[in-house]
């Protein structure tokens, strides 16, 4: 009984992880695909708020260079 009820379980678990590895592989590619796309938004985001802050910089030099020199 106990060895029937193991090899049901054992049986359930190969079928249900050869289900998940088969919608893996067919949705990998979209994860992947949604990841990539989110990392280069993040990523753009940092270099546009680095751009704004080198500018800000830029703009406080010139300003106090200006207030140096009245």
């Amino acid at each position: 009984m106990t060895d029937k009820l193991v090899r049901i379980l054992f049986l359930t678990l190969f079928f249900l992880g050869l289900t998940l590895l088969s919608l893996a592989q067919k949705y990998l590619y979209k994860t992947i695909t949604t990841v990539s796309i989110f990392a280069r938004g993040i990523r753009l985001l940092a270099l546009l708020v680095a751009t704004v802050f080198h500018i800000f910089i830029k703009i406080m030099q010139i300003t106090m260079v200006r207030l140096h020199f009245k």
